[in-house]
């Protein structure tokens, strides 16, 4: 009626794919492991908007969506495809999907892996409860309002409950009886043999982990926007925001809490150099922190924040009230809630969810998984979230000026900065110290390690910084709707200690030392200069013209293009190979890393972007000196232009040909790529400090177009 609206929509979609070498398993024997995968999408919105009266309306808004990545096993990948696969046992009983034990190969030119994925039922749902009341009252605009949020994941880390056999040369190779050849022996032969072999000749998961999270948001605001002047606007306000700390629905979410831990209580080591644990000694939970039982935090693993206060201000003034210039400026603090795999995936990766039996000797065999000796304990890996992890927080603030300089242009000119604190960073807190290491010799390195009795433990927390300052520039220029011109400058870096929250290349090299100091540099994602141009321009020629020959063959034309010309991103760093961590994992600077190489590297007609000469191996028992961000990759000057052409066929311009000549990088600028994995890999001295690819050169594409 006159004053309530009520509104609703629901959408369903489902997107549906084959995957021949399974979904995230990529097998590349045929029809083995092929996956046929589902995922439909729901989405639902219902709003109530309601006026009480001229000041003060009230709009209550519900919102739901969900999917789900449900895969199946289709290819031949189950037990029952093979007569005679009932022959090989198992150590537990859950096997999903009754599949087939992963093959793996090693040491022969062949696909080195045989599996078939158990299937995947990732499903995702988040419902919001949304309420907005806004009130008018002289000079103000009040608005007030708050949303709940209940969002839920639940996922299955597909673990190799159906088991493992690794096949190598080792158990058919031997000496010959009376001669002096050696036999070398083979993988093949082996698996045909039946024959495991290598360190962990078979190994089989007891669960599929499967995690139930559950999480959401608490939010409140309030704020006014004030018109003080006609030519003044000042809005100002705050939001509370609380994130619901993830918690499971069976508890399976665990993490390392080194307040847990206790040297004494660590299981004994099954030889000096404590390459594993015995079973049964100790306590083999160390440090383990379990949602609802030994977790400070009750059933989730980290702290609740409730303190999560963002103010916000901003203003609009024109100063000289003529619509022409209009200054703004605004500050906001604002707070990022954290992914919530960042938390999962412990529960995928530690104990005790995450039990794995190790069998090991020679009488493991296809026949007998479980005839070779019960491993020890292995020294695990561990991935742990900080306990006093916190709410990373953002704080932004800017001050621009938007003029028009003449009819239909207009310059916008501002400076933004950003400050990011208690960002997400990951370090290996249970990393041995190289002169640790180099004492006691790497065959001994566990023996040094902070937390005896593990491996790396990959710590997530809310350390890492962030530093932004950027001048920003754009212009615009419409004429007639025949031309238009858009373009955009900014000038800025980026500063920080963590590029990524997650990704190996930012993770300290010293996790102990201070990180802010030896690794505050340019960000990753700096890029000092970017200028961005897009133009189209319709000629205005003859497209009237009585004449239909003039009309047919020199009118219809428009040219349009976009011109990209961008700085590099800074070099990550240069890797050196730990050799066991008995040395740092970056390399010693030796030269000066800009300079032109001094040495005689293979030739291959490629340039140089820094110094390959400049840099080696660490001294054992050091870490590396070389920084983060000491160059700049290549960056980016490219320019696509297109020209179309409309043959008209009648002046109404409802029929016409359309012709199309689009081009890609028409200046055929070479941009070369530096690939973080082979141009900054001291072990790859041939791809050192030069390109492994480049982007696409010049090329054209021609198209025809009916319109009627």
């Amino acid at each position: 009626n006159d004053n309530h609206r009520l509104f609703g929509r629901y959408t369903h979609d489902l997107s549906q794919t084959q995957e021949s070498g399974g979904l995230f398993n990529n097998v590349a024997f045929p029809n083995i492991s092929t996956t046929d995968t589902r995922v439909p999408g729901h989405v639902l919105a219902v709003s109530l908007t309601s006026v009480f009266s001229p000041t003060m309306v009230n709009e209550v808004t519900y919102n739901y969506s969900g999917n789900l990545i449900g895969s199946q096993l289709t290819g031949r990948g189950r037990r029952p495809d093979y007569p005679g696969s009932d022959a090989i046992p198992e150590f537990f009983p859950e096997n999903n999907n009754d599949a087939i034990p992963e093959l793996n190969f090693s040491g022969n030119n062949i696909a080195s892996r045989l599996a078939a994925l158990q299937g995947f039922n990732i499903k995702y749902t988040n419902s919001v409860f949304r309420d907005v009341m806004t009130w008018t009252r002289g000079s103000h605009t009040f608005k007030f309002g708050g949303e709940i949020s209940f969002e839920g994941k639940d996922e299955n880390a597909n673990n190799i409950t159906g088991g493992a056999f690794t096949f190598d040369s080792t158990t058919t190779a031997g000496a010959s009886a009376g001669v002096t050849l050696t036999q070398t022996g083979s993988a093949i032969a082996s698996f045909l043999l039946g024959r495991a072999g290598g360190t962990n000749p078979y190994f089989e998961d007891q669960f599929d982990v499967t995690v139930n999270l559950r999480f959401g948001r608490r939010e409140l605001f309030a704020q006014d926007t004030w018109k003080v002047r006609p030519n003044l606007t000042l809005d100002y306000g705050v939001r509370w925001q609380y994130f619901v700390p993830v918690t499971d629905k069976n508890n399976v979410l665990t993490s390392f809490d080194p307040a847990l831990y206790s040297r004494a209580a660590v299981p004994t080591c099954t030889t000096p150099a404590c390459t594993a644990l015995v079973r049964g000694t100790g306590n083999e939970l160390n440090g383990i922190a379990v949602a609802g039982s030994t977790s400070r935090f009750g059933e989730s693993v980290y702290p609740s924040d409730k303190n999560n206060f963002s103010p916000r201000v901003g203003l609009a003034w024109d100063p000289f009230k003529d619509g022409n210039t209009i200054i703004r400026a605004g500050y906001g603090f604002y707070y990022d809630q954290p992914l919530v795999g960042i938390f999962e995936q412990n529960a995928f990766v530690n104990p005790p969810y995450n039990n794995r039996a190790v069998f090991s000797g020679a009488g493991v065999t296809l026949s007998n998984p479980t005839g070779g000796s019960l491993g020890a304990i292995p020294v695990r890996n561990l991935i742990a979230n900080a306990p006093d992890f916190e709410t990373p927080e953002i704080q932004q603030w800017s001050l621009g000026v938007q003029r028009e300089l003449f009819r239909n242009a207009v310059i916008d000119v501002s400076y933004v900065g950003t400050k990011g604190d208690k960002l997400i960073r990951q370090r290996n807190i249970n990393l041995p110290l190289p002169a640790d290491v180099r004492r006691v010799g790497t065959g001994n390195r566990n023996t040094v390690r902070p937390f005896l009795g593990y491996g790396t433990i990959n710590y997530r927390e809310t350390s890492a910084i962030s530093r932004y300052h950027g001048l920003l520039s754009s212009f615009n220029y419409r004429f007639s709707n025949a031309l238009s011109i858009t373009a955009a400058y900014t000038w800025s870096k980026t500063l920080t200690d963590a590029t990524n929250d997650r990704d190996a290349i930012d993770d300290p090299q010293n996790p102990f030392e201070d990180i802010q100091r030896f690794e505050y540099a340019e960000a990753r994602t700096s890029r000092p200069h970017v200028f961005s141009a897009s133009y189209v321009y319709e000629l205005p020629f003859f497209t009237n013209d009585p004449s239909a020959f003039k009309r047919l063959a020199l009118g219809g034309w428009q040219i349009s293009g976009i011109t990209t010309i961008a700085s590099g991103q800074p070099f990550p760093r240069v890797v050196a190979a730990t050799a066991n961590e008995i040395r740092g994992g970056r390399a010693e600077l030796i030269g000066d890393p800009l300079g032109g190489p001094t040495g005689t590297l293979d030739p291959t007609g490629l340039p140089y972007f820094f110094n390959p000469d400049a840099f080696a191996l660490p001294t054992d028992g050091t870490f590396g000196d070389s920084a983060r961000a000491f160059g700049r990759k290549p960056g980016q000057n490219q320019t696509n232009l297109s020209a179309i052409k409309n043959f008209y066929f009648n002046r109404d311009k409802d029929i016409y040909l359309q012709f199309r000549a689009e081009s890609f990088n028409i200046f055929n600028h070479t941009q070369f790529i530096l690939s973080d994995a082979n141009s900054f890999n001291l072990s790859l001295p041939a791809s050192l400090g030069r390109p492994t690819s480049t982007r696409l050169p010049r090329e054209f594409q021609f198209g025809l177009k009916l319109y009627f």
